[in-house]
């Protein structure tokens, strides 16, 4: 082009004047990938003639009408937490997952004084969110056949529905198959055939139980046991019993 400049080192543009801009490539992610929200993730990217501070931002706005142009639209980007002004020199960053839980998210990496000019883009990602049991609730409890236990989970990210089980003796078994996926906790009473010592809780997505879900670790099992009562005799009061005699309990 008459001024020393190839493709290869930059990207040109012209309005009424020419303009040359640098060029940044994001080179992980380049493939969709499965990323897990507020977990800890890495970008990385490879730059040319750019000499100033970048940010990491982040899109989850997609269209399923088929025009690609109208997926993650410029204005939709937002920047990612702690990555508002990274040195120029860097090619890597570190940063946790948003907590959007969705199909699609786009990660871009952008000159800070032109984001729409000089930034490099990630593949189609996916940020499936995280459940995670609270332990005081769900590990070592010393449980009773007939008494209310709640146990509770901290979810990360937004759930439609979630399936809450306890699993005995190795047996997977419903507690609740369907429930709000804004509850943050479940009830469960135990029954007579729930005596056991090898008692876990589980809570997991309903759309995707076999990746996102928290379950009590099989060191900390919960222990259910039976009660009695006394039932007779029980009508009348400070009852005189005699030395050596014999009376009946029930």
């Amino acid at each position: 082009n008459g001024l020393g400049v190839t493709e290869e080192d930059t990207d040109v543009k012209s309005e009424k004047s020419l303009r040359i801009v640098g060029r940044i490539t994001v080179t992980s992610p380049v493939a969709r990938t499965t990323y897990f929200a507020a977990q800890p993730a890495t970008i990385t990217w490879t730059t040319k003639n750019v000499t100033q501070n970048l940010q990491i931002m982040y899109s989850t706005t997609y269209s399923d009408d088929g025009n690609p142009d109208n997926d993650f639209p410029a204005a939709s980007f937002q920047v990612i937490s702690g990555c508002e002004n990274i040195p120029y020199t860097e090619v890597s960053k570190e940063f946790t997952m948003p907590t959007d839980v969705t199909q699609h998210v786009k990660f871009r990496v952008v000159q800070n004084d032109k984001p729409t000019e000089v930034f490099g883009d990630s593949a189609d990602c996916i940020i499936k969110g995280s459940l995670a049991l609270v332990a005081a609730s769900s590990q070592n409890q010393s449980l009773t056949v007939g008494t209310k236990h709640t146990f509770s989970w901290v979810p990360t990210g937004t759930f439609t529905k979630l399936k809450a089980y306890y699993i005995i003796d190795g047996v997977k078994k419903p507690i609740n198959e369907d429930l709000n996926g804004a509850l943050t906790s479940v009830d469960w009473t135990p029954g007579d055939t729930d005596i056991s010592a090898n008692i876990l809780f589980r809570i997991e997505d309903y759309y995707d139980g076999t990746n996102i879900y928290s379950e009590t670790p099989s060191d900390k099992k919960n222990t259910c046991v039976g009660t009695f009562s006394i039932t007779s005799p029980t009508t009348v009061l400070n009852n005189e019993l005699t030395v050596g005699s014999t009376g009946e309990y029930i």
